[in-house]
């Protein structure tokens, strides 16, 4: 019955469209022969695909054309505003189409075919692939086509990611070979320059549309089952929510073997000896908890100054993270479990996890609460809940968790009063002052 009601829609448009659109329908054909893949008319027209996209059209008789992008650019430029002037729908909308488009994408990229690349992938709003064609295209010398990329990306608000992170991920997923070296290197005074200024978090390797957070989003109970037989886990910490830290002690209790191992930060693993702000916090319950059942722990921290006479510099980010792969990498040899709990800074994917693949050879999963590129001052601001609240109404609440890649993404709140209370506990107002000036 679909069957039938998909070639009658198919042969509905093609009776109604040739009329209306007059001379654009080569055009048309053309452009979904680039879209799906087949360069046949007869073949076109009798593909799934096509199909398919008939049946959307179809369902949507009597009101309007279609919804989308997908035919919409080309049924306009052929018909003026009369039929159907080119909308600015999301095509995400559209998981049909988006798919289509994608891997139309991702094949004309494969072949170096550029532009009909960016073009697919400014349709599907995939900013993470167009940025990493920029430096497909800078490797290859293309810069002014490159540079016009950055400019399109950085229009949209989208956070550039360091070139090695983003050469490793075009290798790996064979997109193209990166030749220029200097773009596999990384430079430990560009890293520490720009550590605590990024904008990049796990939700920045996804496209936030509804199908895919439906498809990917689980109950906690399922994370801390896949969490058991991980190697190495990150808890990121932001030190001031609170009730990360009953998701950290909920995370260990169901982890407690023999073989786990707890990395605490140089100055959480202080805090144990102040009970009173350990409570608090709400570090007091997972600090009992390690206590009770003997779970060992190591601290980990910035490398000592050298004692050169200068002003300290910045924290060398770059040394921490290594020297905490090294030690992870050692741990996990001997066959131990590592939970390391460290600032959310560094659970940037650019940062330690990445360092841990290179210089460890392990993939570790991230468990972050909160996204990353929230500044103190909107969080004060209370603007957070603008990604908190989209995230609950597409199902993601606090007894969920977002799964990206091996990766975990709770969305847990983050109230504006545990930032004040955080400030107040540790005098933190006159340093925020003086950042403010």
């Amino acid at each position: 019955m679909k069957a039938r009601y998909r070639n009658c829609c198919l042969r509905l448009t093609l009776l109604i469209l040739p009329p209306l659109l007059a001379g654009c329908t080569l055009k048309l054909t053309t452009d979904l022969s680039k879209i799906i893949g087949i360069d046949n008319p007869s073949e076109l027209m009798q593909s799934e695909e096509a199909q398919q996209i008939a049946t959307k059209i179809g369902e949507g008789m009597g009101t309007k054309i279609m919804e989308g992008e997908i035919l919409a650019e080309d049924m306009g430029k052929g018909v003026g505003e009369v039929l159907l002037k080119p909308q600015l729908v999301p095509l995400i909308q559209n998981p049909i189409s988006v798919e289509l488009i994608e891997a139309n994408g991702r094949a004309a990229l494969e072949q170096g075919d550029y532009s009909t690349a960016i073009s697919a992938f400014k349709r599907t709003n995939n900013l993470a692939r167009l940025e990493e064609i920029a430096l497909i295209l800078f490797d290859e010398g293309a810069t002014d086509l490159a540079a016009d990329l950055h400019h399109y990306l950085t229009d949209r608000g989208w956070p550039l990611r360091p070139p090695y992170l983003l050469a490793k991920h075009i290798e790996e997923e064979g997109l193209a070979t990166i030749n220029n070296p200097v773009f596999k290197e990384i430079n430990p005074e560009q890293y520490n320059r720009n550590y605590a200024r990024r904008h990049y978090s796990l939700l920045d390797t996804i496209s936030l549309e509804e199908s895919y957070m439906r498809t990917n989003t689980i109950i906690k109970s399922e994370m801390l089952s896949q969490l058991r037989g991980v190697p190495l886990i990150i808890l990121g910490d932001a030190y001031f929510v609170v009730k990360q830290h009953t998701c950290f002690l909920d995370i260990v209790a169901s982890l407690n073997h023999d073989n786990l191992i707890i990395g605490l930060e140089e100055e959480l693993d202080k805090l144990k000896g102040n009970r009173e702000v350990a409570d608090k916090l709400n570090y007091l319950p997972l600090f009992t908890f390690i206590e009770k059942n003997g779970i060992p722990t190591f601290t980990h921290g910035p490398p000592p100054e050298p004692l050169t006479g200068k002003t300290p510099a910045l924290i060398d980010f770059f040394s921490w993270d290594t020297m905490v792969a090294d030690t992870a990498a050692d741990l996990i040899h001997q066959g131990k479990q590592v939970i390391i709990i460290i600032g959310d800074t560094h659970v940037s994917p650019d940062h330690l996890p990445f360092l841990m693949e290179e210089k460890a050879g392990i993939n570790p999963t991230v468990v972050i609460q909160n996204p990353l590129d929230i500044s103190l001052e909107e969080i004060l601001e209370g603007k957070e809940l603008v990604c908190t609240e989209e995230l609950t109404a597409w199902g993601i609440n606090e007894e969920k968790a977002l799964m990206i890649d091996n990766d975990f993404y709770l969305n847990t709140e983050i109230p504006a009063q545990d930032l004040k209370h955080y400030i107040d506990l540790f005098n933190l107002e006159p340093f925020l002052r003086k950042k403010r000036n």
